[in-house]
């Protein structure tokens, strides 16, 4: 399928079930791809405001926002995702990249703190541990007292 094949088919569910998220975020994929940015931005918006907290509609709106090289828009969605379920893993670990995205060291360490108390796995000692190390990289006068 091409971009504007894609518009179709999410036009035509988008008739039928006008509250279709994910229909709504990969046709905002296909505009961005057509460099129908503002389109897309205005799909995304919409989306946006109806918290969506299904991972196939969260992931292509990443994709959407990394394309349009506005990453800083990532962590609101996992952030708001994560009140309607404060302990899921996939939420969590999304919301540590979309952090290490937007070079927000303290917040991916308080994140990699509470996978590591939720889960005990090592990768996330292990993320947590780069979290601080980048504090104390970005801040010497931090770094010098951790």
């Amino acid at each position: 399928l091409n971009n504007k094949q894609v518009i179709q088919r999410a036009d035509k569910l988008l008739k039928k079930e006008k509250d279709l998220h994910c229909a709504k975020v990969l046709k905002a994929l296909a505009l961005v791809r057509l460099m129908k940015n503002s389109e897309a931005f205005t799909l995304l918006n919409e989306v946006k405001e109806c918290f969506p907290l299904d991972e196939s509609t969260l992931q292509a709106m990443c994709y959407c926002y990394k394309e349009l090289l506005c990453p800083e828009e990532i962590p609101y969605l996992y952030e708001t995702a994560l009140k309607y379920s404060p302990n899921s893993e996939d939420h969590l670990t999304q919301l540590f990249m979309s952090y290490v995205r937007v070079r927000e060291y303290k917040k991916q360490q308080q994140v990699a703190t509470k996978l590591v108390k939720l889960t005990s796995k090592a990768a996330y000692s292990y993320w947590n541990a780069a979290s601080l190390f980048l504090m104390g990289k970005e801040n010497p006068d931090l770094g010098k007292v951790m």
